[in-house]
């Protein structure tokens, strides 16, 4: 076997050897939690003070875990930042909890410069083995919500977009049931890291997976169920009570605000797909960050095809297939620029103003060995994948029409199926990220 092979395989084993036990966590929603009595949340802040709020005391609280360095879970925050100050007037109080300490201590200084830099509307505590017990954290990013009596309710786990945010902020705000339809998910992975408590986590039926090969983001449809407010047209309604004339007015005014907010959050949730309307329109993107996921498949299509042809020719020596082989190389060569470009542009588009590639390049290359990140672990396969491919690329232009003779041929299939094998782990982990 040639050196460059044998490298290769040394590169792939160590990957694989090095897979970390968490990371980020694929978007689900879970009620494991819901009804259960919560915790007095308790911890230490960056300077070393004491943050303590206890629950059930008239307000609801929102509570996000997060790492500093996971690009899904800044996606998760921007969607927190945006709607914290309009439910924090109703009554929500927001508390974001930074996984760090526990997860990746080595991180710690440098999550605190960055919060410094830009910090976030609500408190930041640490996360430390009693929030990790009291909440059975399972991974990050997760948002746990607390009713206004002090007991949890639905937890959203990994990306979710703020009109799900919204609308689960809106039930727990209004104090209705949890909605009965649930993301269909199996757990994966479910190891946590060292040290972790023996404390019971997600049932198999709702627990969150892992950003994990082969598994699309979960979700949860909005619930159709009538709010307790709303009466049932089919039974008649009790006579009302007798309030008097202001406190029935300011009654009616906080009503229709609410149901005014729940309904704004509820329409943005259920927009229709835009292909409803035409099959066609699934062709165009409709958003920048679904750019990446569709043209994705032209070297994952390139790259199939240039091994099938490849294996071919180790049967079945043909001119043809030489030929035809060096072109689908050249084609997924090619078409692997604009897919690495549109997918580090996507995890730069969550990292602020400026120029989107440059702003996740610059992250990328400064978490490159982070593979707790299921965005650092993707882009590591990418470039094992695009790495492959030109040095093949390579071996065609320096061999010339020699390139597939003898054993050389038996080489570079060899080399074929690593770089198939890279891509592929590489598609597995992309399709657990969320391209809202």
């Amino acid at each position: 076997m040639s050196y460059s092979a044998r490298v290769t395989i040394g590169i792939l084993l160590s990957a694989w050897v090095s897979l970390p036990a968490q990371a980020a966590l694929v978007t689900s929603t879970s009620e494991n939690l819901s009804g259960s009595p919560a915790p007095e949340i308790r911890a230490e802040t960056f300077d070393g003070q004491v943050f303590a709020r206890p629950v059930g005391a008239g307000k609801a609280v929102c509570v996000s875990f997060f790492a500093s360095w996971c690009p899904i879970c800044q996606a998760e925050i921007q969607e927190l930042s945006e709607i914290q100050s309009t439910y924090a007037e109703r009554g929500m109080n927001f508390i974001g909890v930074l996984v760090d300490p526990v997860e990746t201590p080595d991180t710690l200084e440098e999550a605190r410069q960055g919060l410094k830099r830009k910090p976030l509307p609500y408190p930041v505590i640490l996360m430390d083995e009693n929030l990790r017990a009291s909440f059975q954290y399972v991974g990050f990013p997760a948002t746990y919500f607390i009713t206004s009596d002090g007991t949890f309710s639905t937890t959203l786990y990994g990306y979710h977009p703020r009109g799900k945010i919204a609308e689960v902020a809106e039930r727990v705000l209004l104090g209705s049931a949890p909605t009965t339809e649930r993301a269909l998910t199996v757990p994966l992975e479910t190891a946590a890291p060292s040290g972790a408590p023996s404390a019971r986590g997600p049932s198999s039926s709702e627990a969150p997976e892992l950003a994990h090969p082969n598994r699309g983001t979960g979700g949860v449809s909005p619930s159709q169920a009538r709010l307790p407010s709303q009466p049932n047209p089919q039974q008649s309604a009790p006579p009302p009570e007798r309030v008097p004339t202001g406190t029935q007015a300011a009654a009616d005014t906080a009503e229709r605000s609410l149901a005014s907010v729940s309904t704004r959050s509820t329409v943005e949730l259920v927009q229709p797909a835009p292909w409803s309307k035409s099959p066609l329109l699934a062709l165009v993107p409709s958003t920048r960050k679904q750019v990446h996921p569709l043209i994705v498949h032209f070297p994952i299509a390139f790259l199939g095809l240039e091994l099938l042809l490849v294996m071919a020719y180790l049967a079945w020596p043909r001119d043809s297939l030489q030929v035809f082989s060096h072109w689908l190389l050249w084609s997924a060569a090619l078409s692997l620029v604009p897919s690495i470009y549109t997918g580090i542009g996507d995890v730069g588009a969550d990292l602020g103003p400026g120029w989107a590639f440059w702003n996740g390049l610059q992250d990328r290359l400064h978490h490159f060995t982070r593979l707790e990140s299921t965005v650092s672990l993707h882009v590591l396969f990418v470039l094992l994948t695009a790495s492959l491919v030109l040095t093949r690329l390579a071996w065609r232009i320096f061999f010339g029409e020699k390139a597939l003779e003898g054993r050389k041929r038996f080489v570079f299939a060899v080399l074929a199926l690593l770089g198939f094998w890279a891509l592929f782990a590489a598609g597995q982990v992309g399709g657990s990220i969320s391209h809202p």
